[in-house]
């Protein structure tokens, strides 16, 4: 009799066995990479907006407001900033939408998943550029989290003329609050 060529059970066994250890090990790591680059796209996307906002503040001389919208129709008091946002001309120089004299440039979604995107309390309604470009506020920053959890999360720094991304200079892995003076961990995802 020839003996046929394969595996045994006990062969079998051990290889879905070291198969399983295996994933179990990388699942944890690859969640994590998931994790990062989506936070990663999707800070790219705010700061994306606010870039938009101020470039068409510029272009049509005319202040540019940013605002928390989930209807993509008016802005929202109630709102948070990850239910998504617009970007409209404010024509009548109120700094509130009036869909009658004011024009809306550009909606954004919302951000989906269990992500909190939050600023400063200048920014708790709304971002105004004036027709310069330049931000009316005052500097500030916000904080964009997965599962509230600051460890991995992302930070936009805005300043009078050029939102940015937020640094680590620590390298703890929790970005800091950039107020233009002092840089230090941001205290939560509920307030930067």
């Amino acid at each position: 009799m020839r003996r046929s060529a394969g595996f045994t059970i006990i062969e079998l066994l051990i290889t879905v066995g070291l198969m399983a250890i295996i994933v179990s090990l990388a699942v944890p790591s690859f969640r994590s990479i998931i994790r990062s680059s989506s936070l990663s796209a999707s800070a790219s996307e705010f700061l994306g907006a606010l870039n938009y906002a101020r470039a068409e503040a510029i272009r049509r001389s005319r202040p540019i407001i940013l605002c928390k919208s989930t209807t993509g129709n008016t802005c929202s008091l109630t709102s948070e900033w990850e239910q998504g946002w617009l970007a409209y001309v404010d024509d009548d120089n109120s700094s509130t939408l009036d869909v009658n004299t004011d024009t809306i440039v550009r909606v954004w979604p919302g951000l989906g998943g269990n992500y909190t995107l939050r600023g400063d309390t200048q920014f708790d309604l709304a971002i105004r550029y004036n027709a310069m470009g330049v931000l009316s506020e005052d500097a500030g920053t916000f904080v964009l989290c997965a599962d509230n959890v600051t460890e991995g999360a992302r930070s936009i720094a805005i300043t009078r003329l050029r939102p940015r991304f937020g640094i680590d200079t620590n390298n703890d892995d929790i970005p800091e609050k950039d107020d233009g003076v002092n840089s230090i961990n941001i205290a939560s995802c509920q307030t930067p």
